[in-house]
């Protein structure tokens, strides 16, 4: 029934929400059809997105990421020093050959705790083990190099790390063998990222010591020999394989700058196992992954 100006009245609305409301049970939402067509779509938009990341070019990322006033405040002092060399000052331990086991995001990080631990005991050299980090950490295929730093950082961080004494190295991994003992771990390591900024990279390495990376690992990596090693984009883009190496200083040659890094691939590499890797330009990527222990706690 309609009111005197012609709209509708309280009864005929309720009239109508009822009926709708009846017809609501026959009309059900295909809720099917519209979950497939989003896992569809999102599906599509995952093949898309690792397809360019598979044959787009590589592009490296600026190292232009901003700091806390803090840390300017703190570590600005060192910005302007040229040279260093973490080896002068005896905290670097021996080079160290991992063999076949590709292992060296291990390696990498041992090698910054080594320094790590020697820079506040005066110089004192402990070897620490790689083969916990293989066995224990619950890795993938943890005899090939495909590794990000962050899960060394959150293994060593959560369990710590016991000297190569008490866990040695044997060059393989011994699936469902972790030997992991907690009475015989020394310390656990606090890390910085300092990633992608190279310049607060070298700050930091200055301040509290060596630090460690992993890059994209053309052929000529392996053959390298001596002088900075500055791969092109191309190479860097076209590689299949990565590896990670601890730095220990860094230098300049006429307008050529460089971090001094360490490998773990014996003495016959490069420059008796060391590497002058040109910096400030992300060779390979890798400003986009240095972490640098900055402290420890005894167990």
């Amino acid at each position: 029934m309609n009111n005197a100006n012609n709209q509708p009245s309280r009864t005929d609305r309720k009239q109508v929400y009822v009926s709708v409301g009846r017809e609501l049970p026959k009309r059900p939402c295909n809720c099917v059809t519209i979950r497939n067509y989003i896992l569809f779509f999102c599906s599509i938009a995952l093949i898309i997105a690792l397809l360019l990341r598979h044959f787009m070019p590589y592009q490296p990322k600026t190292s232009e990421t901003p700091r806390p006033p803090q840390y300017q405040t703190k570590l600005s002092h060192h910005m302007t020093q040229d040279f260093l060399d973490w080896r002068e000052k005896g905290i670097v331990g021996p080079v160290k050959d991992q063999g076949k086991c590709n292992a060296s995001y291990a390696f990498a990080a041992i090698a910054a705790i080594e320094s790590m631990y020697a820079k506040a005991n005066n110089g004192k050299l402990l070897s620490f083990s790689e083969q916990q980090i293989i066995d224990c950490a619950n890795f993938t295929n943890p005899c090939q190099e495909n590794l990000e730093n962050v899960l060394s950082n959150r293994f060593l961080k959560e369990n710590g790390v016991g000297t190569e004494a008490d866990y040695p190295y044997v060059g393989k991994e011994n699936v469902g063998k972790c030997e992991y003992d907690s009475s015989k771990m020394k310390l656990r390591p606090t890390y910085i990222d300092v990633y992608p900024n190279e310049e607060w990279a070298r700050a930091h390495i200055t301040t509290f010591g060596t630090g460690y990376f992993r890059m994209r690992s053309p052929p000529s990596f392996f053959h390298y020999k001596t002088g900075i090693y500055n791969p092109t984009k191309e190479e860097c883009g076209n590689a299949n394989e990565a590896r990670s190496l601890a730095i220990v200083g860094y230098g300049k040659d006429g307008a050529e700058k460089y971090w001094i890094v360490k490998g773990s691939f014996g003495t016959s590499w490069g420059e008796h196992g060391y590497m002058k890797l040109a910096r400030n330009v992300n060779a390979c990527g890798m400003a986009e992954s240095i972490s640098i222990p900055i402290k420890y706690k005894l167990l």
